[in-house]
């Protein structure tokens, strides 16, 4: 199966699916074909492409157009402003109850979602086993008449959508696509894996290094960079927090960490990195001995190391917070 957006060619087969989109109750006889020419129909698909709304994904099973599903601007039955595209959906009877529906629902939700659409409403009947499938989705029911519901999808509400920091399958190599998963939004999808990929992002300790005889705070200057910041540094593969903490400042300092203390994490979004945030007591200074990486270092009471640390800075809010935190409790640092 091929999902794809509609080529021009293929417009014409809109038609057929308009019909297969009419709800008939199996105990009723079929309209005519000729109804799809009636007014209130034709507004699906007259013209179509030719509106700057107009979306249409296609369903392709060996070689033959199966289902389709396509959006518009327009004044239908489950018209509700002229901000949000109205949604139609069907499939050749041979071709239903197979997910190829629920497919094709999820991939246009997600690319009006990608293209900025707040929403997406549809009309539907109350008897229509669809229903089940668009509230599955994140339909609501808007409004009812006694027959049809007008349901709609907030799509920045349901379908949150996650950063494709990794373009390709980190097992496969395939490029990445976008799927809907339930509970989750849109989520980078390998079609190869067939597995839902969530996306990766470094993991880095920094520390907020502490003289446990003096009380003072070790504020380091690196890379060229005229302000202090805190030791720091990336968590190694299959390594503990705590042990990429004792082990980034034995690299940096030379210094031998007695005792640690979690603080906070916060997302670091130009690196794309998760910082964990620590305290860590050292005994012996004076095995202070720092490495190429540092610059230049200098040992700060808690009030001056407030002064001094790069200012708007991760670090300084990490300090900040600790600080806070122990002149709050009045207690040792």
């Amino acid at each position: 199966m091929v999902f794809k957006q509609i080529q021009a060619k293929e417009i014409p087969l809109l038609d057929n699916f308009l019909y297969e989109a009419i709800f008939v109750l199996e105990s009723m006889t079929a309209p005519p074909r000729s109804i799809i020419e009636n007014e209130d129909l034709q507004v699906y698909v007259r013209d179509f492409g030719q509106l700057p709304d107009d979306r249409c994904l296609v369903a392709e099973c060996d070689g033959k157009i199966v289902g389709a599903v396509w959006v518009r601007i327009m004044n239908d039955y489950g018209h509700i402003n002229a901000e949000t595209p109205s949604l139609a959906i069907s499939l050749y009877k041979e071709y239903r109850n197979k997910g190829i529906g629920t497919e094709l629902l999820e991939r246009m939700l997600q690319l009006l979602k990608k293209d900025g659409y707040k929403q997406v409403s549809l009309s539907v009947q109350k008897a229509n086993y669809a229903v089940r499938m668009y509230q599955k989705a994140g339909f609501e029911v808007l409004s009812e008449t006694s027959e049809e519901l007008v349901m709609v999808c907030d799509l920045v509400k349901k379908i949150p959508k996650l950063e494709m920091t990794q373009k390709h399958c980190f097992e496969c190599g395939t490029l990445l696509t976008e799927r809907v998963l339930e509970g989750e939004g849109i989520v980078p999808y390998c079609p190869t894996c067939k597995q839902f990929r969530f996306p990766m992002y470094n993991v880095a300790v920094s520390m907020i290094v502490i003289n446990e005889q003096t009380g003072e705070i070790l504020l380091i200057k690196q890379y060229g960079r005229p302000s202090f910041i805190l030791v720091a540094g990336y968590v190694n593969r299959s390594e503990q927090l705590e042990q990429a903490v004792s082990r980034e400042i034995k690299e940096e300092t030379g210094m031998t960490v007695s005792r640690i203390k979690f603080n906070r994490t916060s997302f670091f979004e130009p690196s794309n990195t998760l910082m964990c945030n620590f305290t860590a007591f050292v005994e012996d200074a004076s095995e202070l001995s720092p490495n190429g990486e540092i610059d230049s270092y200098q040992w700060f009471s808690p009030d001056d190391a407030r002064q001094n640390i790069r200012p708007n800075s991760l670090a300084e809010r990490f300090l900040n917070a600790y600080l806070d935190e122990y002149c709050m409790n009045d207690c040792d640092l």
